[in-house]
């Protein structure tokens, strides 16, 4: 809002304040999970470069947001890692949806059968 109210033209970055990585934001969303489902807390993440994974379109070494023009206008949001625990503990996150299907606990069942 602070953008529209100060008649703001022009292109702004907005991004969660900090940095972090694929790796990083897969770590902390696993490590959040495993508040309900503590199985999750010593699951590997395999650390890899950006250049040896493969996809379509050559992606940049580093993409982190430049997001001066908007802090310079008074914007600035919180921590990414405090923004990810609040999405993941949101109705918007599959993490309730989860909680739901498989019991209050959010624990997902050992072994699914079909009958």
């Amino acid at each position: 809002l602070r953008l529209l109210e100060a008649d703001a033209r022009g292109l702004y970055h907005l991004a969660n304040a900090g940095g972090a990585s694929r790796w990083d934001l897969a770590r902390a969303a696993l490590d959040h999970a495993a508040r309900n489902r503590p199985e999750l807390a010593d699951l590997p993440i395999e650390r890899i470069k950006t250049k040896d994974y493969p996809t379509p379109a050559t992606r940049p070494l580093y993409t982190v947001l430049d997001c001066g023009k908007a802090r310079r206008a008074g914007v600035v949001l919180r921590p990414w890692h405090e923004a990810l625990a609040a999405y993941l503990d949101s109705d918007a996150s599959p993490l309730p949806a989860a909680a739901d299907r498989n019991g209050d606990d959010g624990r997902m069942p050992a072994k699914e059968t079909r009958g």
